[in-house]
C-alpha cells in the first residue's frame, strides 16, 4: 500500500497540530516536517493521516530538545 498522498491541507493539519503539541515556536516547521517526510516513507496502509499525523508529532515534541553545543 502507498502512503496518501500529502497535500496542502495535509501540511496546514501538521502545521496546526505541532503548534498545539510544541512548547517552542521555532520547532513548529521542524516537527511537522519530520512527521510528513515519515508519513511518506511509511510502508504500511494509514486509515487516518490526521490521527497518525497527532501521534507522530506528539511522539516528536515528547522528545527531549536536542542541545546545540557552542563552538
Amino acid at each position: 500500500p502507498r502512503p496518501p498522498l500529502v497535500d496542502r491541507a495535509l501540511v496546514e493539519v501538521a502545521l496546526a497540530l505541532a503548534r498545539r503539541l510544541s512548547r517552542h515556536e521555532q520547532d513548529v516547521e521542524d516537527l511537522a516536517q519530520e512527521a510528513l517526510l515519515r508519513l511518506l516513507r511509511y510502508d504500511g496502509e494509514i486509515a487516518s493521516p490526521t490521527a497518525w499525523l497527532y501521534m507522530m508529532i506528539r511522539g516528536l515534541a515528547l522528545r527531549p530538545r536536542r542541545q546545540v553545543e557552542e563552538p
